[in-house]
């Protein structure tokens, strides 16, 4: 297949997380930290889901400082290396942040907490990829 510069599959991810993120406001839930929690679970791993998508799909110039051209010029096998990195930290990061909701939500633990946890969570993984070599 050849390989095609499209922003379709981005932009029809960013609707859909935007529509998601915006459901727990609309939800019959009194608990205001656990709208907040679906809110930043919803992110987080909307985020890993984003970059399972460019891994499967080898659009790593959807990554910001990746051109389409460069991309093009590396090969399917090294995109598929880059993209797999990606996704490998922030599904840990989904995953780590899923289950510290669900124990700060059972021990009725303050949003503030989580979104302290969430902020530094997810600007620490996007940092952390930086030094991941195309």
């Amino acid at each position: 297949m050849p390989y095609k510069k499209s922003y379709v599959g981005f932009i029809v991810w960013l609707i859909i997380i935007s529509i998601l993120c915006m459901i727990p406001c609309f939800l019959p839930i009194e608990d205001d930290d656990l709208k907040l929690r679906l809110v930043y679970n919803i992110g987080s791993l909307g985020i890993a889901a984003l970059t399972w998508i460019i891994y499967k799909t080898g659009f790593i110039y959807w990554y910001n400082g990746i051109s389409y051209f460069e991309a093009l010029r590396v090969g399917a096998a090294r995109r598929q290396a880059y993209a797999r990195k990606h996704f490998s930290r922030f599904r840990f990061f989904a995953m780590a942040f899923l289950i510290f909701s669900i124990i700060a939500q059972l021990l009725h633990g303050s949003y503030w907490i989580d979104t302290v946890v969430f902020t530094v969570g997810i600007l620490l993984t996007a940092v952390s990829t930086i030094r991941i070599a195309l």
